[in-house]
């Protein structure tokens, strides 16, 4: 039998260690959908927006998109394939891949693309410099997790007394500092968009709708880090952070896409003209009667 071999677990302790990982598929393949809805409807309203967003967004879709199939995958194996063998809920099989890899490049990019929109407001780099740090340093957590996690191969040795504090400065560099990182966005976009007084009304409604969504969205993601990070730590349940920590890449993802989609207005029957406007940029939605989805805000600006 292996050394690492995962300890006999009792029957009434079998939901601690099989629940999370249920969750984990549920909620990534969830959140998914959601974000497939928000790339067909970025595809269908912004197809002028500049190449590197387009690349941006796709990429990250891309990514996502693979981190579901490896965390199926991985967990088809624990639940189908090697179904009644206990020690086969404790195998990170390549959850060390999908979940802290590619979670924090993923983390990563949309960070960078808040740090570059900050750069734009704020016409300075130094705040976006130290959001890149920030980013940076949680990509370097997320990785050394990952390289832990392949190494020792089960949880329950990630968990042992020699490993566990390693580990857990590891997942606390790749949280605090994406939280950090996350809280500084939240409150640099919306004191720079703040200073804006459009003069147009449909113009000054967008940007508070998007004001509200830089808050709502940074608030959720810094949490979901610090809970991570606080449920990590705890000794009696060392298997439910694996909920937030494979759910918050997605979390990021779909977050970016509902601010870059905010600049979408949705026109019905009874609008027969509606003027959408930024910096640099007018539109004015045809008025044939027909339900559209228009996108046509200042691409120079994202």
């Amino acid at each position: 039998m292996d050394k690492n071999a995962f300890p006999f677990v009792a029957p009434q302790e079998i939901n601690i260690v099989s629940g999370p990982p249920l969750l984990v598929v549920l909620l990534n393949s969830g959140l998914l959908g959601v974000l497939s809805v928000q790339i067909y409807l970025y595809y269908l309203a912004f197809p002028k927006d500049r190449m590197y967003l387009k690349c941006l967004v796709y990429g990250i879709y891309f990514l996502e998109f693979v981190q579901t199939v490896l965390v199926i995958h991985a967990l088809f194996r624990t639940f189908v394939t090697n179904f009644g063998d206990v020690q086969a809920l404790d195998r990170v099989e390549t959850l060390w891949l999908s979940v802290p890899v590619l979670t924090t490049i993923d983390t990563f990019f949309v960070q960078g693309f808040y740090a570059h929109r900050i750069s734009i407001l704020a016409q300075s780099k130094k705040v976006a410099g130290v959001i890149l740090i920030l980013s940076l340093i949680q990509l370097g957590g997320g990785l050394a997790v990952g390289v832990q996690a392949q190494r020792n191969k089960y949880y329950s040795v990630l968990n042992s007394p020699e490993i566990v504090v390693f580990a857990n400065i590891s997942v606390g560099i790749w949280t605090v500092g994406s939280a950090l990182c996350d809280i500084i966005i939240a409150v640099c976009m919306t004191y720079h968009l703040s200073r804006y007084e459009p003069t147009v009304k449909e113009t000054r409604i967008i940007l508070k709708k998007i004001i509200r969504l830089t808050v709502e969205t940074g608030t959720l993601t810094a949490v979901i880090g610090i809970v991570c990070f606080s449920i990590a730590i705890l000794p009696n349940n060392p298997y439910s952070y694996k909920v937030p920590m494979a759910v918050i890449g997605k979390v990021y993802a779909n977050s970016m896409l509902v601010l870059i989609n905010s600049r979408m207005v949705l026109l019905g029957p009874e609008q027969t003209s509606l003027r959408v406007m930024l910096p640099l940029k007018f539109g004015t939605a045809p008025a044939n009667g027909e339900n559209i989805v228009s996108g046509d805000i200042s691409p120079d600006s994202y």
